[in-house]
């Protein structure tokens, strides 16, 4: 396939248009968690302690809405589920400068509720707007994007915030996610095929534009058929998703307490460069590919390669051993991605990939504090292994469950 197949894919107008949206929409979000923590600790004079709890509020918001975003999605068409959020981001994100402690954590939670659902949409716009042999290439690129854009996101929002104080940057970063959304309102990129087949209708006949209908409705199903979508396997790409998370949000402390404790923190852009540089890298390879690989096998590598940079004794050590073990992570992330997509039916992917943005948050939230422990009870090596390993575990099982389900159900899938 090559590179040729990158330049197919943006060749794709709506592809192209999709990709660049969320790549502004990812970029002050992926500020926002950092510039929070800053806000409650300089300014409002908080604890980290107390910054945690704000954080996990956001977190459970975000776990929460996700799959309820994401049936919304399905159910009601983009439009109808997005504009919420447009409102939300633009009230609440400068809110979130102002008020008091107390109201800062019930706010932030309802902000997690209603956030921009932008994986969700771009995932499963993505499912149905590229052929069945570019969608490695335009997941593979959205994982590129989301890669770059956090080498410089998170820096430059801190960067921004110690310069002219948190408030302002939050109530930014709220205007320019609120903009992000209205981009997608106006672009409303298909997330169905239904749209797709209808928008190309009415371009052949010259037929005027109009509002498309929202995809059939799901609603009718009963509250027992709602998970039907989720089999055993589907369940182990949703595991694979938080294993993923937890072995890199592990690295990601792993990193900075390696560097802390040998008086280095000043070299931790170039180690972050290199890791994200090593996704790059891995991304591009992979969304090039002719075949799919097994996402559990894509988490295995990233969880084995990771264990290594418990070993670096130097900065330069580290860094090359960083770009090393970030050479999965892109992979891993297209192929959960591509995976779910594959197994999910269309009226139910949204719901599905809403869940997979939960997994990611709950392995962030799984991974830090049990990472914090480690780091503070033993030393900053074995936070490399502890992640790593736990990632690889995860893929074990993983891998066991999906032969467990051939042997057992050769012709067919399980039902959970």
């Amino acid at each position: 396939m090559g590179l040729g197949a990158y330049r197919e894919v943006l060749r794709e107008p709506q592809l192209r248009r999709l990709i660049a949206v969320a790549m502004v929409a990812r970029i002050p979000n992926s500020a926002a968690a950092l510039v929070l923590t800053l806000h409650v600790v300089q300014t409002l004079h908080r604890s980290y302690v107390e910054a945690g709890i704000v954080a996990t509020a956001a977190t459970v918001g975000m776990a929460l809405g996700a799959p309820w975003r994401g049936r919304l999605v399905d159910r009601v068409g983009l439009r109808r589920a997005v504009w919420p959020s447009v409102v939300a981001e633009l009230v609440i994100w400068p809110l979130a400068g102002v008020v008091p402690y107390a109201a800062l954590i019930p706010l932030v939670l309802v902000g997690g509720l209603l956030a921009l659902p932008i994986f969700t949409v771009v995932r499963k716009s993505i499912s149905v707007l590229a052929e069945p042999g570019q969608q490695r290439s335009a997941y593979a690129l959205d994982s590129i994007a989301t890669e770059l854009v956090f080498m410089v996101g998170p820096a430059v929002g801190v960067a921004v915030a110690t310069q002219v104080g948190t408030a302002p940057v939050l109530a930014a970063i709220g205007v320019a996610v609120s903009g992000a959304g209205v981009l997608l309102l106006v672009f409303d990129p298909p997330t169905s095929a239904d749209q797709v087949t209808r928008r190309a209708s009415r371009t052949a006949y010259a037929v005027p534009p109009s509002a498309d209908a929202p995809p059939p409705s799901a609603g009718g199903a009963s509250p027992s058929r709602r998970l039907s979508w989720l089999t055993p396997t589907v369940a182990a790409v949703l595991a694979a998703s938080s294993g993923a998370t937890i072995v890199l949000v592990g690295t990601d402390l792993a990193i900075l307490a390696h560097l802390r404790a040998q008086d280095q923190v000043g070299s931790l852009g170039i180690v972050y460069f290199a890791w994200c540089l090593g996704s790059v890298v891995g991304g591009l390879a992979y969304g090039a590919r002719h075949r799919p690989t097994s996402s559990m096998l894509l988490l295995l590598a990233l969880g084995v390669l990771t264990v290594p940079m418990g070993l670096a004794h130097s900065v330069v050590g580290l860094t090359l051993l960083a770009f090393v073990a970030g050479l999965p992570c892109a992979p891993v992330m297209t192929a959960t991605a591509e995976e779910v997509a594959r197994m999910v039916p269309e009226e139910r992917r949204g719901e599905a990939m809403g869940w997979q943005g939960t997994a990611f948050t709950v392995g962030s939230a799984v991974g830090s504090p049990v990472l914090g422990l480690v780091i503070d009870a033993g030393a900053p090596w074995l936070a490399f292994v502890v992640a790593g390993g736990a990632g690889a575990l995860i893929a074990v099982a993983g891998l066991a469950v999906r032969r467990a389900r051939r042997d057992a159900d050769p012709q067919g899938e399980l039902r959970l």
